[in-house]
């Protein structure tokens, strides 16, 4: 028969850590699977009521309450790696007019099971984007692309969201239904550029730099109140370092993402499950944590060495993409759920690993919102429901405080 152990947590109330900003619940959105199309934003009818506030008519109200529960403080949107090929015209003015386009970085991956990006028919874009977080009270993050954008192109979504009525395109914001300028503060310049499978993918930091600093200058000229994110790559000191020292003055945080579970490709690809549902997957699972603690320390030294000796850390580190991803169905299928009681702990374990490191982990973002490696699952027979993590990160919203305890 079992025993039952005993254990004693000392808490330390006199010896806060550093304040904790909230916005390491934050979430994210993309073109991919089923999160908007479908999801967020039903082409379909979904036989429950959708919502008759302006921009978001054909967002459900069962997942606009999900989301308000929440609590979110800032949600990143396009992508990801859509925000790369994504031109933010084709989302915006009338929803009859807007384009039909592929989906560039997602379309054309798929396995037996599914398709991992449908054709984007754009009809939630900007307006819509923007008026859903408005409604559940977060704070946008925009990811321009980087990818097969240009820095005028980036320069002007920052004019349609921020400028006054006395610009192109504020005039146009107001056309199409909103006069004030939302004063979106966050924006991210690129995605994973470094990566092979990004479009523009760039392999030398110094060439990312320069053209990180075109995107910046340019973006600054019409807002210079907004906050740039900066693309990180998990352990590779040189091209963070690189990015720090040679983006300083138009960085404020150092982007990294890190998901768990798909290491081994043939199961993530083609089996149910990558981590085994035993006890074995249980402490591989939990104890994946120290990976993910051990890359933000080193980008936290990598900060250190490459910002100027007196002065504090030339930026943070937003982790803005997070998750357990171990299987392929979990992207583009949503027809069950697939997380369990132990990506919950798990979950935990990383909002913990980010509050121990609060000095400089001011902004992350769970990977993502709805459907496609969601927190919510929407159902065909019209039903949602709220994943194990979905519970964890609303009673860290629920009980938060913003200082830590030693």
């Amino acid at each position: 028969m079992d025993t039952m152990c005993k254990a004693s947590v000392r808490i330390t109330w006199d010896s806060s850590m550093a304040p904790v900003s909230r916005n390491i619940l934050g979430h994210f959105i993309e073109h991919l699977g089923a999160c908007v199309e479908n999801g967020i934003w039903c082409y379909d009818k979904p036989g429950v009521p959708l919502s008759n506030k302006p921009h978001l008519e054909r967002v459900r109200v069962d997942v606009l309450e999900a989301l308000k529960a929440l609590r979110p403080p800032v949600i990143r949107y396009p992508g990801g790696c859509f925000s790369d090929t994504y031109h933010w015209k084709d989302g915006i003015g009338s929803r009859i007019y807007r384009p039909t386009r592929r989906n560039e970085s997602w379309g054309g991956i798929k396995n037996l099971l599914c398709r991992m990006g449908p054709l984007e028919r754009n009809h939630f874009g900007t307006m819509e984007f923007l008026a859903l977080c408005q409604d559940v009270g977060a704070e946008p993050y925009i990811n321009v692309n980087f990818g097969t954008g240009t820095p005028r192109e980036a320069s002007n979504w920052v004019e349609y969201a921020n400028a006054g009525e006395n610009t192109r395109y504020g005039r146009l914001r107001k056309k199409h239904g909103h006069p004030e300028p939302f004063n979106v503060k966050i924006w991210g310049i690129g995605n994973e550029i470094y990566g092979f499978w990004e479009k523009g993918f760039t392999r030398n930091v110094k060439e990312y730099v320069n053209r990180y600093l075109e995107f910046a200058h340019a973006m600054r000229i019409v807002d210079p109140s907004i906050k740039l994110v900066a693309v990180g790559k998990p352990n590779d000191s040189s091209w963070n370092q690189g990015v720090v020292s040679g983006c300083e003055g138009f960085v404020d945080w150092l982007s990294l993402h890190w998901y768990f579970g798909n290491g081994n490709f043939l199961r993530f690809m083609f089996l149910n499950d990558a981590i085994p549902r035993n006890e074995k997957g249980y402490c591989m699972e939990v104890n994946s944590v120290r990976f993910l603690e051990a890359i933000i320390k080193r980008a936290e030294r990598d900060i250190r060495i490459a910002s100027p000796k007196t002065r504090a850390p030339a930026c943070k580190i937003a982790v803005d993409e997070w998750n357990v991803w171990s299987q392929w169905r979990q992207a583009c299928k949503a027809d069950k759920p697939f997380f369990t009681f132990t990506e919950g702990i798990w979950s935990a374990l990383v909002l913990n690993a980010f509050i121990r490191h609060a000095k400089l982990v001011t902004l992350a973002n769970f990977a993502q919102l709805v459907n496609c490696l969601g927190l919510i699952l929407t159902r065909v027979d019209g039903e949602i429901m709220l994943s194990p993590q979905y519970h964890v990160i609303k009673l860290y919203a629920d009980n938060w405080h913003d200082m830590a305890a030693g």
